[in-house]
């Protein structure tokens, strides 16, 4: 073929046939690309073994097969290469159970396969985010007293356009607090 347009994100091998006809010539392949390598050429039987790395992104490549005395004296064979996309894992992913007082909860987000930017919000106004570093991929989730006779659920959502999924939701369950009681609870703030 003269194009490959479906070549995988993962990397991998390719073969070509080269054929000249209404004569007999002699014909080389070279490379485009720094990610695309001619294996072997095999001008016997016409066959070359290309090989390619892998990508998080889609890209697009050539080898030029070139003719001595032939016309044209030149042909060029695209390879397309898909993106990979990158994925997006929050550790815990498992509801958090948080006592009535409140409390801290560290999240730990990797994007694995690309690069991507990451945000996280919190879905419940009981529910605050501090810490959060998209460097090491951290972020702490601050729940406070929950003064209510009832146990509550609440949830915060990791955003990562354009990996795979676009979203994680981890749900932060409360226990039920005691209205008639005080609750001590201090909440650091950063100025």
């Amino acid at each position: 073929p003269e194009s490959f347009p479906n070549a995988y994100a993962a990397g991998g091998t390719l073969e070509a046939t080269v054929s000249i006809t209404g004569g007999t010539a002699t014909w080389s392949a070279t490379s485009n690309e720094d990610w695309l390598f001619i294996d072997s050429i095999n001008s016997g039987t016409g066959k070359i073994v290309i090989s390619y790395t892998s990508t998080t992104e889609e890209r697009t490549g050539s080898i030029t097969v070139q003719g001595v005395g032939t016309t044209p004296l030149f042909k060029t064979v695209s390879v397309t290469q898909a993106g990979d996309t990158p994925t997006l894992t929050v550790t815990p992913d498992t509801p958090q159970n948080v006592s009535e007082a409140g409390g801290k909860l560290d999240f730990f987000v990797q994007i694995t396969g690309g690069t991507v930017q990451w945000t996280v919000q919190p879905n419940d106004d009981w529910l605050t985010i501090e810490n959060v570093n998209n460097e090491n991929g951290t972020f702490s989730a601050i729940c406070a007293p929950n003064a209510t006779d009832q146990e509550q659920t609440g949830s915060l959502t990791v955003w990562a356009a354009g990996a795979s999924p676009a979203f994680k939701t981890v749900l932060v369950i409360q226990a039920a607090g005691s209205p008639g009681d005080a609750i001590l609870s201090v909440t650091p703030t950063t100025k």
